[in-house]
């Protein structure tokens, strides 16, 4: 027994390496086009333009979500998900997903309404957008007619965000394995079946387990479904925002990403000093940065930040962009003085990390 025991952990542990390498291979071109999608449509005016960066946008995300089912869920058991808790307002999430599910709505004839929420909460941004994601896809998929509708409530302390539908419901006897691996959806026809495992709902629930959040689902069949996730409030901070007079000294090894983040903040109307390592940032350009931002390629996480403080000193706001994969790199940085943001990210999950290492800054913490 203990033998077997033994060379199943040997088999996990492989399965678990190989993974995270396809992860960081897979993912770079994948957030690059995403951060050139992002400042494309922000640049143009034109309906029809619009429309095909749309197309291209949903055709990039249906690639990667599939990659995305599979890799989370292997490091969910493996255990190798660090979650980067911060104050989060979820309506800036909320508005994201409602732009982005909206095209697929109107599309099927759907109403697709967002009841504001504005309230700030205590997450991984980045995980809960991803449940969020799940949860919301799923209700405009199988709702073939009526409405999907999503806003928050608030109860003692914590926020639900509930997802509701009119699609056909589930059965009362299928809702307790709805959260387990390969389970789909009542009401799935051929189409919808060729596009998912079964394993989004289970990422979502051990995610939520993961976060320390609950996760839930109400269903009448023939009526609809609701699925809710609660999450703790934060106390709301003053915002701080990335000003006009934001000075930043970027620092990759990538070109394609470099430029990509590059152009984005400067979008923003951040000033951008670039540099491919701590070592070749300019002097004068770290001495007078607001912020500095360096994206680890692999390891090396501490000692790209011990190298960026020895310069920098101790007051200028470090954060470093990592790899989601790979628990030791993000752990070395636990307690430490920097802002990590994990690859992949939408550029709301980066000026959120940003604000935030400026409010700390402002605040002297």
């Amino acid at each position: 027994m203990a033998a077997a025991r033994a060379e199943a952990e040997r088999a996990t542990q492989a399965k678990s390496k190989f993974l995270s390498s396809a992860n960081h291979d897979l993912r770079q071109p994948y957030q690059a086009i995403h951060l050139f999608l992002h400042l494309l449509g922000s640049k143009i005016s034109d309906p029809g333009q619009q429309s095909l960066v749309t197309r291209i946008r949903e055709a990039v995300q249906s690639a990667e979500l599939l990659l995305t089912s599979l890799l989370e869920l292997s490091s969910l058991d493996a255990g190798n998900v660090r979650p980067a808790v911060t104050a989060v307002n979820v309506g800036e999430i909320l508005e994201k997903m409602i732009r982005e599910f909206e095209p697929s709505a109107l599309e099927k004839g759907l109403r697709l309404r967002y009841v504001p929420c504005a309230t700030e909460v205590e997450t991984d941004p980045l995980l809960l957008e991803r449940m969020l994601r799940q949860l919301i896809g799923n209700a405009v998929r199988f709702t073939k007619t009526g409405s999907v509708m999503v806003g928050c409530r608030h109860r003692l302390g914590r926020v639900r965000v509930e997802v509701w539908d009119t699609g056909p419901g589930i059965p009362d006897e299928k809702r307790p394995a709805i959260f387990e691996e390969f389970v789909q959806l009542p009401g799935m026809g051929p189409r919808d079946r060729g596009r998912g495992l079964g394993l989004g709902l289970a990422i979502a629930e051990r995610t939520a387990r993961l976060l320390g959040h609950g996760i839930d689902v109400r269903s009448r069949p023939g009526k609809g479904s609701v699925f809710s996730i609660t999450i703790p409030r934060a106390e709301a901070p003053e915002r701080a925002a990335v000003a006009d007079t934001i000075s930043v000294v970027l620092i990759g090894g990538d070109p394609v990403q470099l430029t990509s983040l590059r152009l984005v903040l400067e979008n923003w109307n951040c000033s951008v000093d670039t540099a491919h390592s701590a070592e070749q940032a300019e002097p004068e350009a770290i001495a007078s940065a607001d912020l500095i931002i360096a994206e680890v390629m692999g390891g090396g996480g501490t000692a790209v930040l011990e190298s960026l403080r020895g310069r920098a000193g101790s007051r200028t706001p470090i954060m470093l962009i990592m790899g989601a994969s790979g628990p030791e790199r993000v752990s070395d940085l636990e307690g430490a003085d920097v802002s990590v943001l994990s690859r992949p990210f939408a550029p709301v999950n980066l000026r959120n990390v940003m604000e935030a290492a400026l409010r700390r800054q402002v605040s002297g913490r």
